[in-house]
């Protein structure tokens, strides 16, 4: 299709045959798209939240037990028309051409080196990773930036960072595509060495570098204060619907249980903070002003028990939960009036509230014991169990993302980025799994196909058996010092056993009639 035809196409607006996103029919035209919650907010709550932060624990080293691997994307691929195998194929089936190739070794050197040292803020990449997976269970949301070098008048990429979700905007129309008119240069803008805009692609008029179209913004208090294309900015979203730009947040769901898990928590604090009215004791016949005087008194006596509180470096008493003495005309009497969390049941509504969240994460929580209604038991204690669908659906993405958009920009095309195996492996599971492949052998063997074991230690075998099935099972030609196939001797006689002739096991006559019994039947 020509460029003309692709013009007046665009013109006509004939490509876009996919609906408008809802969200941004009043809004049109590229500009910054925020999500409609705050991400501030959302950061804050589950930071302080203890049982969202156990779960992200469990989920993070769950997702990093097992470790990663720079794998090759296929074992051959055509040279012409570009079709790949997982196997060692020599003559491709789409083309029928003979050049096969192997991935290149150089490109692995390269994903290599960017997995080892991805920046030169001596940041790990176990590191990154870790801040990845958190910003995705957080915000369902992460972003890692692309740095450009400019070697001999050319853009070369250098080095991988992470970037906060919170401050970073994509720069879409209300297709959700990216059409930005405002250009920028990687190397200066983002420096701060030329923040100078420009209509479309031309040279940086500071370093000399082409500009690339704004595709996100990073902006604080109004301000933008860095700007990436699609060259030097990578995003994923384990969770994100389509066609949204942005994650959808587990943590939302959760908003109201985290807020009343935090006043509960606050509650507590109150509870057994200084100065909090626990008790109130009625003094009938006595004059207020007298108490008054009482109560100072042992305000004085309990401000000699001040302590030094570790935590804080300020001071506080030993007593937190005051009593309070009132004079009235009725009898003596003493009033509860904190209350009661065994009334609350407040210990249910906890593990209520943290199987909700495991199950809105897709871990499950485990109760090893409690302490409830004054039964004897042990310290109370809970632990974090991830399943293995919910590890490999967050490694899905990073694998996706980093291989399929990050590695072709530093031109690594034959090698992915891939996880290791969930499954624990132990000396008697390999066992057990080398006695398997060994009957498979065996049996492909006595079919007649060839096998074989490639460089990756998998199991190969023959399209067609080397023998055809028919010849298979063809008799041997009588020749001399060779018995024919199928006759045998007999044991008294020494002479060959006749197809008529009753062969002898060792508990009686075998085969001898239809129900493989020894017995004739009448």
């Amino acid at each position: 299709m020509s460029s003309t035809l692709n013009n007046l196409i665009n013109s006509l607006g004939l490509m876009r045959k996919s609906g408008i996103i809802p969200q941004y029919h009043f809004a049109q035209n590229a500009r910054p798209r925020t999500p409609d919650f705050n991400l501030k907010e959302l950061g804050r709550l589950t930071r302080e939240s203890w049982v969202l932060q156990q779960i992200y624990r469990a989920i993070i080293q769950e997702v990093m037990r097992v470790g990663w691997e720079i794998a090759p994307r296929f074992e051959r691929k055509c040279s012409v028309c570009g079709a790949e195998y997982q196997y060692a194929e020599t003559k491709c089936k789409s083309c029928k051409s003979t050049k096969l190739r192997e991935p290149k070794y150089k490109e692995f050197v390269r994903a290599s080196k960017l997995l080892t040292l991805p920046n030169s803020q001596r940041q790990t990449f176990s590191k990154i990773l870790d801040s990845m997976l958190y910003d995705d269970l957080v915000y369902d949301d992460w972003y890692m930036s692309i740095e450009y070098a400019l070697m001999r008048d050319r853009l070369v990429p250098k080095e991988v960072r992470i970037q906060n979700p919170v401050y970073i905007s994509p720069v879409v129309d209300e297709y959700g595509n990216y059409t930005s008119n405002e250009w920028f240069c990687p190397i200066c803008f983002n420096t701060g060495r030329d923040t100078k805009l420009y209509k479309g692609e031309r040279q940086c008029q500071t370093c000399g570098s082409t500009t690339q179209q704004t595709a996100y913004e990073q902006e604080v208090d109004s301000e933008v204060t860095a700007r990436w294309s699609l060259k030097t900015m990578v995003n994923g979203s384990t969770y994100r619907v389509l066609p949204s730009v942005h994650g959808e947040p587990r943590g939302r769901s959760l908003w109201n249980i985290m807020n009343t898990l935090g006043l509960m928590d606050e509650w507590f604090i109150d509870l057994f903070q200084e100065g909090r009215v626990q008790k109130i004791v009625n003094f009938p016949g006595h004059d207020q002003a007298k108490l008054t005087e009482l109560l100072r008194r042992i305000q004085s006596e309990s401000d000699k028990l001040q302590v030094i509180n570790k935590g804080t470096g300020g001071n506080r008493t030993k007593k937190s939960l005051r009593t309070v003495f009132l004079a009235s005309d009725t009898p003596i009497a003493t009033h509860d009036v904190g209350i009661n969390p065994r009334d609350m049941q407040i210990l249910e509504y906890y593990k209520l509230a943290i199987q909700a969240c495991s199950g809105v994460y897709g871990v499950q929580a485990v109760f090893i014991s409690f302490m409830e209604g004054g039964k004897t038991g042990t310290t109370p204690a809970m632990q974090i169990e991830v399943q293995n669908r919910t590890t490999r659906e967050i490694q899905r993405d990073k694998e996706d993302v980093i291989s399929n958009q990050m590695f072709p920009i530093f031109n690594i095309k034959d090698w992915v980025f891939k996880f290791g195996d969930l499954e624990k492996k132990d000396a008697k599971r390999d066992a057990e799994v080398q006695s398997i492949l060994a009957d498979v052998i065996a049996k492909m063997h006595g079919a007649g196909y060839e096998t074989w074991f490639d460089d990756f230690g998998e199991l190969k075998w023959s399209d067609k058996p080397v023998v055809p099935v028919e010849e298979q099972h063809k008799p041997i030609i009588n020749t001399p010092g060779i018995k024919p196939r199928g006759e045998k001797e007999s044991g008294a006689s020494g002479q060959p056993i006749n197809d008529t002739t009753t062969e002898r096991g060792v508990h009686g006559p075998r085969e001898s009639t239809p129900n493989n019994k020894g017995i004739e039947e009448p």
